[in-house]
């Protein structure tokens, strides 16, 4: 997976969109790290991997405090690849499937995702 991880595009302006986790892996389901892995480390009860730890974090902070979800920062979309946000989706999607599935909040809640597009020549010099 190519990522941009680490592209400053703090000074662009991007084209965001609300969307509900349905959507997201609709859209971006080929480019989005581990959250079918994680998802079924959780199902084994396998909490050997730091990031199958740190999204159940995230998902239980996140049961506990659903409101926060609009504090969250958006998920960053580089040239239609996922540049920021791999956690919080993972945690949102463990939410639905798993930990708290006969809450419809966690299928309906809109997370803002900001999509930028970059000219493959500035990406070298944006990173950071």
């Amino acid at each position: 997976m190519n990522s941009y991880q680490g592209t400053d595009v703090s000074n662009r302006k991007p084209y965001t969109k609300y969307l509900n986790i349905n959507e997201i892996l609709l859209v971006f389901d080929f480019d989005l790290p581990y959250y079918k892995e994680v998802l079924s480390d959780v199902v084994k009860n396998d909490y050997n991997w730091g990031v199958t730890k740190q999204v159940l974090k995230y998902a239980n902070y996140l049961k506990s405090n659903p409101e926060s979800v609009i504090k969250l920062p958006p998920i960053k979309i580089i040239n239609n690849r996922l540049d920021d946000g791999a956690h919080r989706i993972s945690a949102i999607y463990l939410l639905s499937q798993l930990l708290d599935k006969d809450n419809l909040y966690w299928n309906d809640v809109k997370l803002r995702v900001d999509f930028y597009t970059v000219a493959p020549k500035e990406l070298e010099k944006l990173k950071k």
